[in-house]
């Protein structure tokens, strides 16, 4: 009985002792309150500004609680959430106030303050900025490289329509930054995989897959990316280089040459793939020409003939290479033009060629 007691009376005590404290930080706030208009100088101004509205949530928290019963009866929120409203809204202009002064951190902390109290009941009822809000927060936080919070403040503003694009780039680019693990990765690369798929037209989450996969290591997961864009896409001349890019790189001539001529196809100002189905015959008719000397001094007439139709065709693209790019400003054309025409026996072209070559 003693014991119930007692812990009757400390309940008691505390809701006494909960309303004190929601009464001294109520007089506070109206402390503050009265002086701010009397304020001139701009930093301590809006100093003020977020002091107030800090004041009015630490109130709120004690003026909010639950009595012994579980109940609540806020005396002072009506009061605080008519006063204090519009003293929150100066968080914005303090927040481009301090980035005019380049004190990011301070604007920061001025946006943040504002999206961490629209769910407070003082605030609740009011029109919604989160979105756009969240917005700046993530900018500014991935500015002074605090990208976890860049990350949380850009989820929220995900929410929003109005912003959910450029704020995914921002997602996005804090968890590259904020890849430690494994684990970290393959989060990393399949939330760029989900937003390249939604936004298949923003070249930055191509690129950034691309930067991904180019990485050591990630070889065949970019082949299949590569065959992945073409099937997604037979129109798309940048996943077709792409693909003949990887393609080269496993030393598969023939399907190089497939690629690049399909970005030759449709667009035939591409002047790299041009050239690069030009280095693919030449590559495939030195390859051929070596594995047959492994095995055999000399080549029958048949071997003969498919080498040299090779370095033919090798020489007919890197001839549209030399007429679209003359000046050797895109491609060094020179080179394997001067090879492929010596290996065919064609030496007088091939001495002009060498003094192109750089």
């Amino acid at each position: 009985m003693f014991l119930l007691s007692m812990s009757g009376i400390t309940a008691w005590s505390q809701d006494v002792d909960y309303r004190a404290q929601a009464k001294a930080e109520n007089h506070q706030l109206d402390v503050l309150i009265s002086k701010l208009s009397a304020v001139s100088d701009s930093t301590y101004y809006y100093e003020s500004v977020k002091r107030i509205v800090k004041t009015a949530i630490q109130c709120e928290n004690f003026d909010g609680r639950p009595d012994i019963k579980g109940r609540t009866h806020p005396k002072y929120r009506e009061k605080n959430s008519e006063r204090v409203a519009p003293v929150r809204e100066l968080l914005l202009s303090a927040a481009n106030y301090y980035m005019t002064q380049r004190l990011n951190q301070k604007a920061l902390e001025a946006y943040e303050l504002y999206v961490d109290t629209s769910t407070n009941p003082l605030f609740v009822k009011l029109p919604k900025q989160d979105g756009l809000i969240s917005y700046y927060a993530s900018l500014l936080a991935y500015g002074i490289k605090d990208f976890k919070k860049a990350e949380r403040y850009a989820d929220i503003a995900l929410t929003d329509t109005n912003y959910a694009k450029d704020a995914a780039e921002i997602k996005i680019n804090c968890m590259k930054n904020r890849m430690y693990s494994r684990e970290d990765s393959a989060k990393y690369v399949m939330a760029l995989l989900e937003l390249h798929d939604k936004a298949p037209e923003n070249s930055n989450y191509f690129s950034m897959l691309v930067d991904y996969f180019t990485q050591s290591g990630h070889e065949k997961e970019l082949r299949q990316f590569a065959k992945d864009e073409v099937q997604k896409d037979r129109q798309n001349t940048i996943a077709w280089a792409l693909k003949g890019e990887t393609d080269m790189q496993q030393k598969d001539w023939d399907a190089a040459i497939a690629s690049y001529q399909q970005v030759a196809k449709l667009d035939s100002s591409i002047v790299p793939a041009i050239y690069n189905i030009g280095i693919c015959f030449s590559s495939k008719a030195i390859e051929l020409k070596n594995n047959i000397s492994l095995h055999k001094d000399k080549f029958s007439k048949d071997e003969s003939e498919t080498i040299l139709s090779l370095f033919n065709q090798a020489i007919a693209y890197l001839e549209k290479t030399r007429q679209k790019d003359p000046q050797q400003r895109i491609v060094a054309w020179a080179s394997p033009l001067y090879q492929a025409l010596y290996a065919v026996g064609r030496r007088k072209e091939a001495k002009s060629i060498k003094a192109l070559m750089n």
